[in-house]
């Protein structure tokens, strides 16, 4: 569910990869504490180093903090953390966008030139609600959550009317350790509990789109491959490595 938000400032060549080299090595560093995670659902060290699909390889970096400061690959990104409450994006088709953040470090609003985005969440850290204004056009998603703490369905309505709704089922057994925090963007919130198995899109005109997917996992618990079908076509599966 990482699909909402947008990103800044490209640093280029040498000097983005020798200021990252120092930054990324910390995280090698800790990953005894990654092995809890199969117990429960905390706050881990765990980062993601590389994403490969068929487009190609994707390297992450990450500050001293461990928070994104962007991805090179096939397409690049940035992020910039201006002040604490504060963060500039420059992801791949979108345009430059400015995140204010609210007390507990969640975004609250994006600004960027096609848009203006308003966030809410819930007592879990959980998006609940996306508020878009671009024009006079106005576009809200509402996220829904089950007992379980995992996303049940989204629904969206653009200029007040019914544009379609989003359904999810999840592998209970499997913890969600592909999350937000994995790719040091805790910033966007916090994601459904378990992983994925599959989504389904029921579209205005009737129709309808199904996902499915499955993993493989490491002995830590952190997915290491992602085989996804759309409307029972295969897909590229998606590779990971870890810091």
């Amino acid at each position: 569910m990482k699909n909402l938000l947008t990103a800044p400032i490209l640093l280029t060549g040498i000097l983005f990869f020798t200021a990252c080299k120092k930054e990324n090595s910390d995280i090698a560093s800790s990953n005894e504490e990654i092995a809890t995670a199969k117990a429960s659902k905390p706050v881990t060290l765990i980062r993601v180093k590389t994403e490969t699909d068929g487009f190609g390889t994707k390297t992450f970096f990450y500050n001293v903090d461990l928070n994104s400061v962007g991805y090179s690959g096939p397409q690049n990104a940035t992020y910039s953390y201006p002040d604490a409450s504060h963060i500039i994006a420059n992801l791949p088709s979108y345009p430059v966008t400015s995140f204010e953040l609210n007390k507990k470090g969640l975004i609250e609003k994006g600004t960027s030139s096609n848009d203006i985005s308003y966030y809410q969440y819930n007592s879990k850290s959980q998006l609940i609600e996306r508020f878009i204004q671009s024009g006079s056009d106005i576009d809200v998603y509402t996220f829904i959550y089950n007992n379980d703490g995992n996303l049940d369905s989204v629904k969206v309505q653009s200029n007040g009317a019914a544009a379609g709704y989003q359904v999810f089922t999840y592998y209970t057994d499997k913890l969600n350790l592909l999350d937000h925090q994995a790719f040091g963007e805790g910033f966007r919130g916090a994601e459904s509990k378990n992983l994925m198995k599959s989504a389904t899109w029921h579209f205005y005109n009737g129709s309808s789109s199904v996902t499915n997917k499955t993993y493989e996992v490491d002995a830590m618990g952190r997915v290491t491959k992602v085989s996804t079908t759309i409307d029972a076509n295969n897909m590229p599966d998606v590779t990971y490595t870890y810091y």
